[in-house]
């Protein structure tokens, strides 16, 4: 089932995320995300993890997208627009696109990351594993024939065209059904030998409690900021404008229905060999909020 298009980051966005599962989850699902774990999305989807406030990659990635959609247009001709979507199958498998096409063919994923890192690989027709089960988790779930993954870089741009993998989603469809029924009988993942041991030594404790107090200012930051944008767009006349070391760039969304135009298509059944490399171990804190 096709939804309307939505801003990324709104609370209509977010809350839409929470239904589901998206293509921002799915790789932490099988095990190949390098940010977290199927434990933690599992804490996000029974309502026991607190939403974290959007790291600095995030916000850039945010505030960056529209004008790398534009670069994107102008670069292939193809005009697209964000959009959000359930399959037709589960409705729980959800993707946010960061542009599809009207004949619903075509899709764009959007990178602006801080590193060329991911730039570089794409330029040699690589993606990392867990864009990878992103971009094909969104390919499930539009049926779309192929995706343009578009890495935006400062002056610099780096584009792969992804076809589907049947073999490779099967996988991605096997393991999220097993964890929504988890999410659904509210029974936890299983842990690797309990691999969470309890520390109480007061050295932990106390730098612990800096550490959130550090995220509380965060968000009383943000929300701050957030006002005061409000405020200062409030003396604007709503279009383009610049002053006092400021610019500020009118930006136009669409909305579409996407159930008008929305139909199966015969997906030709494409072997892709995935990039594999060397995974990267570290420790990433998270708030847990106790189920009521």
């Amino acid at each position: 089932m096709i939804k309307t298009v939505q801003t990324q980051g709104s609370a209509e966005w977010h809350a839409f995320r929470n239904k589901g599962i998206g293509s921002s989850d799915i790789a932490a699902i099988v095990g190949l995300s390098p940010w977290k774990n199927i434990y933690e999305v599992w804490l996000e989807k029974t309502g026991r993890q607190e939403e974290l406030p959007p790291t600095a990659p995030m916000l850039r990635g945010i505030e960056l997208e529209p004008i790398a959609r534009k670069a994107y247009i102008e670069l292939t001709g193809n005009p697209v627009i964000q959009g959000v979507m359930q399959s037709k199958d589960f409705d729980f498998f959800i993707a946010s696109l960061d542009g599809i096409n009207l004949e619903g063919d075509l899709i764009v994923e959007i990178k602006c990351p801080t590193s060329k890192k991911t730039l570089q690989l794409a330029a040699m027709g690589q993606i990392e594993d867990h864009y990878k089960c992103q971009v094909q988790w969104q390919l499930m779930v539009s049926g779309a024939k192929k995706c343009h993954f578009f890495v935006w870089h400062e002056d610099t741009t780096a584009m792969i065209e992804v076809l589907p993998d049947l073999y490779f989603q099967q996988s991605l469809i096997d393991a999220a059904l097993k964890f929504w029924d988890l999410v659904v009988d509210d029974i936890e993942p299983e842990k690797t030998e309990d691999k969470y041991i309890e520390i109480n030594d007061a050295s932990f404790i106390e730098a612990s409690n800096a550490w959130k107090g550090d995220l509380i200012e965060m968000k009383v930051w943000q929300e701050r900021e957030k006002l005061s944008k409000e405020r200062m767009l409030a003396c604007t006349d709503g279009g383009n404008c610049k002053g006092n070391g400021i610019k500020i760039s009118l930006v136009e969304t669409e909305t579409i229905d996407w159930k008008a135009i929305c139909k199966a298509y015969n997906i030709t059944d494409e072997m892709i060999k995935p990039f594999k490399k060397e995974k990267k171990v570290y420790q990433r804190p998270l708030l847990i909020k106790e189920k009521k």
